[in-house]
This record gives C-alpha cells, sequence and structure tokens, in this order.
C-alpha cells in the first residue's frame, strides 16, 4: 500500500526493546545468548522498516551493509545484527577501543572512541534512520550517524 508515516513512527514508538546503559549493552556482547536477547527487539524493529522499505521500492542492497562488519546485510539486519559472527567483530571494535569491560564503557568515553561505527545511518523511505549498534535504539531524522558505502562489486540486482 501507500507510505503511510504513522506506520513508521509506530514501529520507532513501540515499546518491547528495552533501553540500556553502554555497559549493559557490552556486557550483554560477552556471550551469544545475552547478546540475541538483548539486541533482538531492536533489531526486529529496523527490520520492520527495512521491510515497508522493500515493498514500497524493491531496493534493498545499497543500504545493506554493516558498519561494524563491512558485509552486505544479505537476510536483513535482524539476521545480521543477531548473528555470533557480528557479535565478535563487535567485541573486536570494542577491545581495540579498549571499551571491552564495562566500567570503561561511560556514555561520553564510548561516544567518542567508538564513533566512527557506533551509529549506522540508513536512508530509508526518504528518511534517515539511525540504529546504535551497541543499545539499538533506532531513531528518526537525527543528524548522527555514518552510512556504509556500497561494497565493491556487490549487487543484488540480478
Amino acid at each position: 500500500g501507500p507510505w503511510d508515516p504513522d506506520n513508521f513512527s509506530a514501529i520507532l514508538d513501540s515499546g518491547t526493546a528495552k533501553s540500556s546503559t553502554y555497559g549493559e549493552a557490552i556486557k550483554m556482547s560477552w556471550t551469544k545468548d545475552s547478546w540475541r536477547e538483548h539486541i533482538r527487539a531492536h533489531a526486529e524493529k529496523l527490520n520492520e522498516i527495512f521491510d515497508l522499505e522493500w515493498k514500497s521500492t524493491k531496493q534493498w542492497d545499497e543500504f545493506a551493509v554493516c558498519i561494524v562488519c563491512d558485509k552486505p546485510m544479505g537476510r536483513g539486519p535482524r539476521d545480521h545484527i543477531c548473528g555470533d559472527n557480528h557479535r565478535k567483530e563487535l567485541l573486536r571494535k570494542l577491545g581495540e577501543a579498549q571499551l571491552d569491560y564495562e566500567k570503561q564503557a561511560t556514555d561520553e568515553l564510548v561516544e567518542e572512541k567508538a564513533v566512527a561505527w557506533l551509529w549506522q545511518a540508513f536512508e530509508l523511505y526518504g528518511t534517515r534512520v539511525v540504529f546504535n549498534h551497541l543499545i539499538g535504539q533506532p531513531e528518526a531524522n537525527t543528524e548522527k550517524g555514518t552510512k556504509a558505502p556500497e561494497p565493491s562489486g556487490y549487487s543484488t540486482s540480478a
């Protein structure tokens, strides 16, 4: 059907995704199960918006690269972000930034040291939607965020 902005807002505002601190999110990233439990509802929201975009435009490839992994999220953001390879890459990046222990993960420090990959911006339905790769919380119309470059030699069009 036609694009419905209320639908879009309803997804962003729906209340199943619990908010957490960076410290809590980092602690959750230490095991596969706790990570999935922590991030799933947030990634679900992003996936729903991807689905709306897909239904409308049949376009997917240009915004489907993960800036944490630098890999296409071919099956969609929920599968990718909840996955163990993504979690391990996140842990590797946290380690590089010396943010792998929750006591070091003040908001200020995380947002400074992880700025290159923390917030990912997607252009979805003409709206900039930003996803925080540690705490989730997709939000619209914010200036924050890095847009993934399209991967070279990758295309979903057959």
